[in-house]
């Protein structure tokens, strides 16, 4: 995937790995694309691009791992729910999120 993040900004990214080792990616309760991994182990610290393996520079303050599969419909609800908390402890504004 090459999704573009923003500095300064709050994502939602959820990682949904299926049976068949197919990898779905949701940024902000929105499908980006899906890869196939050879195993069933992710690094989150580098990600694998078109233009080779890029470290993360990035802080990753939240990881939650689920012993199930999201539904599409559960990503979304699962980001809602993130939105939600953030707009609780800030202004949306101020995070650039929305």
């Amino acid at each position: 995937f090459d999704y573009i993040f923003e500095l300064g900004k709050f994502y939602n990214i959820v990682i949904v790995a299926d049976s068949s080792n197919t990898w779905s990616l949701y940024v902000n309760g929105v499908f980006d694309s899906s890869f196939q991994l050879s195993t069933n182990s992710f690094q989150f610290s580098r990600i694998a691009s078109a233009s080779g393996v890029r470290i993360l520079g990035a802080v990753i303050d939240d990881i939650r791992l689920f012993n199930y599969a999201f539904s599409e419909a559960e990503v979304v609800q699962y980001h809602n729910q993130f939105a939600k908390q953030i707009n609780q402890k800030h202004a949306f504004d101020d995070l650039g999120v929305g």
